[in-house]
């Protein structure tokens, strides 16, 4: 993944996006020149997204933004610092459904319902928090040499817990391996 760098051109953009399952996004890019000769510029761009998921009860939503800066001290150094800020309270659906009930009929001859969620009775927690970022150096030292530092910091935190529960048809299909409990971060 490339990260979205600064531009000297004026960028400005906005988009707004609707869809099924109740999906509603919006995002910015605003980039340009803080000074006429093109020595400091800036970059910012940021996401706000929710949705249901196909499963009941499960919804996602996403709020990203993503500040950037360059300085141009000559023609031959570039310095870069990058950034990049994410939550996503609601994480959506991470579970699994059986092959049995989905890909082939339970033993009844019917099959699991497509928004089934095994988890549905439990309360699931799942919050993503990242962020990251990033210093670059570029300098053209000659024409032949070009010598680049970077240096990037990120964390990606993660507090999980979730539990598994199924009706009894489904239960029996349930190891103790596909029944996961952990917390970390």
């Amino acid at each position: 993944m490339v990260s979205k760098r600064p531009t000297t051109e004026p960028l400005k953009e906005v988009q707004f996006k609707a869809g099924t399952d109740s999906l509603f996004q919006t995002g910015f890019d605003f980039s340009d020149s803080l000074d006429d000769d093109g020595v400091y510029s800036y970059r910012l761009t940021g996401l706000a997204r929710s949705a249901n998921a196909q499963q009941k009860g499960s919804e996602e939503q996403r709020y990203a933004i993503a500040p950037a800066f360059t300085w141009r001290p000559d023609d031959k150094t570039n310095f870069t610092f990058l950034s990049y800020f994410q939550n996503e309270p609601e994480t959506g659906y991470y579970g699994w459904l059986p092959k049995e009930g989905t890909v082939e009929p339970l033993p009844n001859g019917k099959r699991l319902p497509t928004d089934f969620n095994e988890g549905a009775k439990t309360t699931p927690i799942l919050v993503m928090r990242r962020w990251s970022a990033t210093a670059s150096i570029t300098n053209l030292t000659t024409p032949l040499l070009c010598v680049r530092t970077c240096a990037l910091l990120k964390t990606k935190p993660r507090k999980t817990a979730f539990m598994v529960t199924a009706s009894a048809p489904i239960r029996r299909m349930l190891t103790a391996n596909s029944v996961r409990i952990s917390a970390s971060g």
